[in-house]
This record gives C-alpha cells, structure tokens and sequence, in this order.
C-alpha cells in the first residue's frame, strides 16, 4: 500500500525536484555504500535530447516507443501537466537516468514508465535508491490526487521486479509475449498499489464472474481479502439477424503516426456504441481498448472486427479490461479466446458514483511464452504466474 511505503519513510520531506537533491537515505543494510548516489531533479525542456540518449543507448534503438527516442516528443510531454519526468545526475552534472510519470486525476491513477539508466552506469549507480526516492516524493505529492499507481515491469531479470515490490507495486496480473525489447518477444507483469481509501470507496456491487476468472480472482481475494462474489455461467442468445444487420452499419476510422502506429476506433451509425483501441507497430501489440455497447450483438460485432484487424497486421498481442460485474462480456471475450490473466480490485473509478470498481484483464496472445521465464520471477511474480497460466 501506498501508506504504508510512505510511513516507512516519513522523516524524508518533499523536495524541491526543480533544484534537485541528493538522495543521501538509506534504504537497507548491505554493501551498497560503494554504489554512486543519485541527484534527483525534475526534468528541464533543455534535458530531453539527454533523454532520449537514454533510451536509445540502453535499447540500442529498439525501445518500441519511437517517441521515446525523439527530443521533441519527450519536450511535449515535459510541457504536459499529465506528465512528470524525473531525471537522475552525477555530482558532475551527467544526466545517467530517468523516470516518466503519467498522471491520470480524473481517474484518480498514475501510471511509472521509463525508468532506465545508462549502461556505463548500471552496477555502479544506486538505482534502487533512485527509484525508492523518486517514489517519496512522487507520492507524497499527489498523494491526495492518485489513489493508484501502476508500472509494467520486465522478467528479463529479476532485478525490475524486485524494485517493484521494495516499493509495494505488487504483481496484480500477467502479460505474455506483449512486447519486444532489443529484437526479444519478452512477458511482462502489471503490478499496484494502492491509496487505502480505495477500499474503503470500493464499489459494493456484488461481483459477478464467469468460473474461468476464478483462479485469478481467488489470487486476489487472498491479498485483499475481498468478499461477496458469485460464479455464473450466462447463455448467451444472439440475434444473428440483428449481427448482420450492425456489419453493415459498422464504420472505421483510423489515424496513423509518422512511426506507424494507429489509433482506430469503431462505431455504429445509427448508435452511440463505440470500439476504440491502440496499435503499436513495433510490438505488433494493442492497448488501450475501451468500449461502450448498448448490447451484446455489438460487443460481439466489435470484437470480431478487431480480431480481423489482428489478422490483418499479424498483431501477436491485445488486451482489454473487463466489468467484474458483467459475466455476459467475461464470457463474449472469453469465447473469442481472450484469457483472464488478472483481477484488479477498484481499478476503474467511476465519477459518477465516487466508487472504486473491479475490473478483469482479458488477453488474447499468440506464441510461445520464453521457456527461460520461470527461472527470472521472484516469489511474488512466480506466484501469480502459476496461478494464471492455469488458465492459459
């Protein structure tokens, strides 16, 4: 939990990031005396090609987020008040490393990408201690705003994973094969943590599920001693006719990025349901799905219509989170060979009702999984990999 990370390390005031300081903690007993001390600063317009260098030398100019790699796309988001960029400084003044932060406070998350540190640097530099402290101030910051942070972290190692769990971002669900890092197919896990009020404003809806999600909810029940649930089994009726008919009025639109990745989003013309998701060329991955339906025969259009679309671009990856309590869709994405690979509690906000809603991660994935990965997860990661490829 968020709190109990930040009681943890309640002497160390909030900084001022924009001048930078020396993260001079300690963290744990052991020998990382002789490891170099970060500078910790918030990072500057005139620091985004440094950035950038990052990325590049540490993905060799494979990091599949071009824009990563582009000084011009880091100074957007460094402009953007939904991002924060923190950067990491030698006491000569060398940017080694960074951190970018998504900050989401209409939906109350907050989402930690791109952390790295320059190779030269990596065994040398304390990069737990950069981590552990950006967090500190990071979260004491936005603590009344973000309710929830997440990161996607690697198994190239156990390293990343570790560090994740040091700070209470703890494994919540599994992504096989999603991305490609330096020419490797690699699975990552999506890991949480939470403000305690979550809970608290936890939506009390009854959550229903399809039993195929069960394994995936009892993980999470035993961390969160979540209760009231029901397993059901809907039958789902269709009105073919009704289908053929929504095929004809299905319209698509689509935008592509000078690095070829595409927004698409799918509607009705004579309906406000609609099927957006993201495409990342260089992953061969899709994110970001979000849809809105009037009823199943839609749902089910969409759905087909996006694995068309899979097929087309030979996409080995997608993934959409699904209402907790609508066991009809569980079972629409289930029968399209989407797999439940994760139960979040309170994931979703909803504004409307000030509540915190449940939702499931649903994956459809292609390929074989790295037969080298069970040797890579620590304890936490193992566990909930064994609990979801029963399922896969």
């Amino acid at each position: 939990m968020i709190d109990d990370f930040l009681n943890k390390f309640n002497m160390i005031p909030v900084s001022d990031l924009k001048k930078g300081v020396v993260l001079n903690f300690k963290i744990e007993k052991g020998t990382r005396n002789h490891k170099l001390t970060p500078i910790l600063q918030q990072a500057k317009i005139k620091y985004a090609t440094a950035i950038c260098d990052i990325f590049k030398k540490v993905y060799h100019g494979t990091y599949p987020f071009k824009r990563m790699e582009e000084p011009i796309e880091i100074k957007r988001m460094i402009k953007n008040p939904q991002y924060l960029w923190l950067i990491f400084k030698t006491n000569e003044n060398e940017i080694i490393g960074c951190l970018g932060a998504y900050l989401n406070k209409e939906y109350k998350r907050g989402y930690l990408f791109g952390f790295a540190i320059k190779p030269e640097y990596q065994g040398h530099f304390d990069s737990l201690k950069a981590f552990v402290g950006s967090l500190i101030n990071i979260w004491k910051t936005y603590k009344s705003q973000i309710f929830i942070w997440t990161s996607e972290v690697r198994t190239y190692n156990t390293a990343p994973q570790y560090g994740n769990i040091k700070v209470g971002l703890e494994p919540i669900a599994f992504l096989p094969n999603k991305d490609i890092f330096t020419n490797h197919r690699e699975s990552e896990f999506f890991t949480i943590t939470y403000n305690k009020k979550v809970f608290k404003m936890r939506s009390k809806k009854k959550v229903r599920i399809i039993k195929e999600v069960v394994n995936c909810y009892l993980f999470s029940k035993k961390r969160y001693n979540l209760k009231e649930h029901s397993i059901e089994n809907p039958i789902i009726n269709l009105n073919k006719g009704k289908c053929s008919n929504l095929e004809k009025e299905l319209v698509s639109r689509e935008e592509t990025d000078k690095y070829g990745n595409k927004a698409i989003n799918f509607y009705f013309k004579k309906s406000q349901s609609e099927f957006s998701f993201i495409y990342n060329s260089i992953s061969r991955n899709i994110e970001n799905i979000k849809y809105k339906t009037e009823n199943l025969e839609e749902l089910i259009v969409f759905i087909r219509n996006l694995i068309n679309f899979m097929e087309k671009y030979k996409i080995v990856y997608a993934e959409c989170y699904v209402s907790a309590y609508e066991p009809e869709h569980q079972k629409i994405f289930y029968n399209a060979n989407f797999k439940p690979t994760g139960y979040i509690p309170g994931f979703h906000y909803n504004k409307k009702t000030h509540e915190f809603q449940d939702i499931i991660l649903f994956v459809l994935y292609k390929g074989r999984l790295d037969p080298d990965l069970k040797y890579n997860l620590i304890p936490e990661t193992k566990e909930l990999y064994k609990t979801v490829t029963m399922g896969i």
